[in-house]
Parts: C-alpha cells; sequence; structure tokens
C-alpha cells in the first residue's frame, strides 16, 4: 500500500507482494506521487483490514503514523505540495 505521510492517504500498489519485492513497489509508490513524501505499507489480504498496515520500513503501524486517516477529516485542508499527479507517460525503471 502506497502511503501519503502528508495526510496518510494510501492506494494499493500490489494486491500480491513479498518482502523481496518492496523495492520496486516502492519506487511504483514514488512515481505515482512525485514530489510528495511516501512510505510503503503492507498488511495480509485478506485477513487483515488497512488499519493493521505495517511500514516495510520501519516496522511502525499506520496508526502511529502522525497523519493516519487525517485525509477523512472533512476539515483537513490538503496542500497543494500534498498530492499525488505523476507526468503523463512515467514509467518505472
Amino acid at each position: 500500500i502506497c502511503v501519503r505521510t502528508c495526510d496518510g492517504y494510501f492506494f494499493p500498489i500490489a494486491y500480491s507482494s513479498s518482502p523481496g519485492l518492496f523495492d520496486r513497489d516502492f519506487k511504483a509508490c514514488q512515481a505515482m506521487c512525485p514530489g510528495t513524501e511516501v512510505e510503503l505499507y503492507h498488511h495480509r489480504v485478506p485477513d487483515e483490514e488497512t488499519d493493521a498496515m505495517i511500514s516495510s520500513v520501519s516496522g511502525e503501524p499506520y496508526t502511529e503514523l502522525a497523519s493516519a486517516f487525517l485525509y477523512r477529516d472533512p476539515d483537513y485542508q490538503r496542500a497543494s505540495s500534498c498530492q499525488c499527479n505523476p507526468p503523463k507517460d512515467f514509467r518505472v525503471i
């Protein structure tokens, strides 16, 4: 799961992956949100929900991220620097 650390918004990168593929998945995550800090998280599918995600780098739970679920707050105003707008025709190498 790709997580924008600025507001906790997340989206899937790969349905089935393994630690050996996390580097590839992180690069895809970065390519989808250029210029925005992102982190790769994972959880067991279908046994766990996204609130059980764990950082692939630090091992910290998503729920301990300061911005976890911030994007859900109806009063939250997302900064223009907190977005995922990849340029057209991007690719992961």
